[in-house]
């Protein structure tokens, strides 16, 4: 099976519980925003990095950290920890690392690709953060440029920009499907998977192939699921 989630932003147990559901052969696209809001995103990463099974698209939140930490911006570094953004506790865990693995994770999310294309049960999928723009697919590592912002920081779900790019089946995250009025990741040929866990919603996983979404909810400590298809309500 091929799966994808968003939007983790640092929740261990969320990620711990979501990985734990893949088999061996399974493998799982992270489309952006491992990190910030919760206080686990590095450890995260870090876990990510010896999966081989396991397959980082970028978000604008390592786009934050990059931005910050690689290319030495003070005033996004100063967006990025805000309150606003989260950024804080991320920052000060990078930075307490000891240099080899801090280095090593820089150079891991500065090879990850923004955009990830691939064929699933006879469907062409396209998976990106926020939105895609011709050429994307053919960005295979960070680079700072208009183009890598506008995938990342855009967003399908509200400016409804609309290059199909002969693809069945889009896979976004970045906007949590309740903040645009929606109440399930289906809409036409796209599928919204920020179910907005981290703000009390739930975590979405998509499984490419069968085109079912499985909710995941912490209620009391205890993460409950569903399973739905096409016209799952949250």
């Amino acid at each position: 099976m091929i799966y994808a989630v968003s939007d983790i932003h640092g929740d261990l147990a969320m990620y711990n519980h979501i990985v734990r559901q893949l088999n061996k052969d399974d493998t799982l696209y992270i489309v952006g925003d491992t990190i910030d809001r919760g206080s686990s995103g590095i450890t995260i990463l870090q876990d990510i990095m010896k999966r081989p099974n396991v397959e980082l698209l970028l978000g604008n939140h390592e786009w934050f950290l990059i931005m910050s930490m690689v290319f030495g911006s003070e005033c996004i570094m100063n967006t990025w920890i805000s309150k606003q953004n989260g950024g804080e506790a991320t920052a000060q865990f990078l930075i307490s690392l000891p240099s080899i693995e801090y280095d090593n994770l820089l150079d891991y999310l500065l090879s990850r690709k923004i955009c990830e294309q691939l064929v699933v049960s006879n469907k062409k999928f396209t998976l990106v953060h926020g939105c895609y723009y011709n050429g994307i697919e053919d960005i295979t590592e960070f680079e700072n440029s208009k183009l890598v912002y506008n995938c990342l920081w855009d967003s399908e779900l509200l400016t409804a920009i609309s290059d199909k790019n002969n693809t069945d089946i889009y896979i976004h995250g970045h906007v949590p499907i309740g903040n645009a009025g929606l109440n399930n990741p289906y809409l036409d040929n796209c599928r919204y998977i920020d179910g907005g866990n981290i703000f009390g919603g739930c975590q979405i996983l998509y499984n490419l192939t069968t085109d079912t979404c499985t909710y995941f909810k912490n209620i009391n400590g205890k993460i409950q699921s569903k399973e739905v298809k096409n016209s799952c309500i949250i």
